[in-house]
């Protein structure tokens, strides 16, 4: 249950303000009669591909460099 720091602090509207207004927002949203692809897939497909261009980079980083000495290498 929420709300049991109010009998400890005073309310800071600022929050509070934010709150209410994303409770009524979801409600909102409830409300609407609108039919969106489940966009699961596409956001799973995202996710690897961040994860593959990333682990790339970091092996590209990890992995020892050759340095040229100048003597024909």
């Amino acid at each position: 249950m929420g709300g049991e720091e109010l009998d400890i602090v005073p309310c800071i509207d600022v929050i509070s303000v934010f709150l209410n207004e994303m409770t009524r927002l979801k409600d909102y949203a409830k409300s609407l009669n609108i039919k969106i692809a489940d966009p699961t897939p596409r956001l799973d497909q995202l996710f690897k591909d961040t994860l593959e261009e990333v682990w790339k980079l970091k092996k590209c980083y990890m992995e020892p460099q050759k340095l040229s000495t100048g003597k024909g290498t």
